[in-house]
């Protein structure tokens, strides 16, 4: 890795982001996790209705392996993925692109979802305070939440963490969205260029 590059991931991408740092703790400089925590409400996930990707739409799927799944309900996937201030067509487009997930990747959780004790440089966590999956509303117990995930980085060189009101677990679909990159980038900007903020 080059110097000063961060380790970015959302949701499944940041649980990959935080067992590649457990294994290979010195491949990065940073990591930022968005639309996690260390609290599941693997419910919300398992409600799902799912099905083959092949046999629930074959125009798209066609020859797709049968164990790649995905969600059947719009209205369930905007209830999981979506909360507070979105624009309403988005959901609707999420839903007829939406891509696969397979059953591997939800039994690896259990290898994944474990703490980083050898990764010694910063953190920063952000979620949803109305994320269905990874927080819970207020606003104080979503902070309460994502600052108990700090024990998975018990060596962080700085553990950071913001919980973004009026907002589900797609962070960059919302009308908040700016605040998430806004989030993200002063915190790059305090570990990789701290003479920029004075």
């Amino acid at each position: 890795m080059t110097s000063n590059s961060p380790q970015v991931g959302h949701s499944y991408g940041s649980f990959l982001g935080g067992a590649h740092a457990r294994i290979y703790p010195d491949d990065f400089d940073a990591l930022i996790l968005t639309g996690y925590s260390t609290s599941l409400a693997f419910g919300v996930v398992a409600n799902l209705s799912l099905a083959s990707a092949a046999t629930h739409d074959p125009q798209r799927f066609t020859g797709t392996p049968l164990g790649y799944v995905v969600t059947t309900q719009e209205a369930q996937r905007e209830a999981a993925f979506y909360a507070g201030a979105y624009d309403k067509t988005i959901p609707q487009v999420d839903y007829a692109f939406e891509d696969t997930v397979t059953d591997g990747e939800v039994a690896g959780l259990g290898f994944i979802i474990q703490p980083a004790p050898q990764f010694t440089k910063p953190v920063l966590v952000v979620t949803a305070v109305n994320d269905a999956i990874f927080c819970t509303p207020p606003l104080a117990t979503c902070n309460s939440v994502l600052n108990a995930t700090r024990v998975f980085y018990p060596n962080a060189s700085k553990y950071e963490y913001a919980a973004i009101p009026n907002t589900g677990h797609c962070l960059t679909l919302h009308y908040s969205a700016l605040d998430t990159f806004a989030r993200v980038h002063h915190f790059m900007d305090k570990v990789f260029r701290p003479s920029l903020l004075g």
